[in-house]
């Protein structure tokens, strides 16, 4: 069996540009300044371009980061996704995906492919949803930094 499938997604947040999204039972664990949290069975923390989708519809991506949440609104010059408290697009759609625990998506097929030297990940879900990594293509000709 592959791990998460089976496990309800839950929970998600995000750290700078990461997102995390947690699987599993909740339990309680005390963080290292003494407060408790909830955290998961397991975690995925994604860094790559990623989006949920629904058929052939986007329902959130890595990229809504970079737009306020107010849709409407233009992106003012200020704007600046990392400050603390500034709310963005992704965050406000993950957060209307994730808002009743009681119907938590349930994970139902994992597959991981490899894009090159880049892994891709799609998880299936309950309610017609899916979520994909695509990790960015190495440049032709690009160092990959190892030696």
């Amino acid at each position: 069996m592959i791990a998460g499938v089976g496990l309800p997604l839950w929970a998600s947040g995000r750290g700078a540009d990461m997102q995390w999204f947690a699987f599993g039972n909740q339990r309680q664990v005390v963080g290292h300044s003494g407060t408790s949290r909830a955290v998961g069975d397991y975690s995925l923390h994604v860094q790559c371009p990623w989006r949920i989708v629904r058929g052939d519809a986007i329902v959130v991506g890595s990229r809504d980061l970079y737009y306020p949440a107010d849709e409407t609104a233009e992106v003012p010059p200020e704007f600046d996704y990392d400050y603390d408290g500034m709310k963005t697009r992704r965050d406000r759609r993950v957060d209307a995906l994730l808002e009743n625990a009681t119907t938590a998506y349930i994970v139902t097929d994992v597959r991981v492919g490899v894009a090159v030297r880049y892994r891709s990940i799609s998880t299936e879900a309950t309610r017609s949803r899916c979520f994909r990594t695509t990790p960015p293509r190495p440049r032709i000709g690009a160092s990959s930094g190892r030696t």
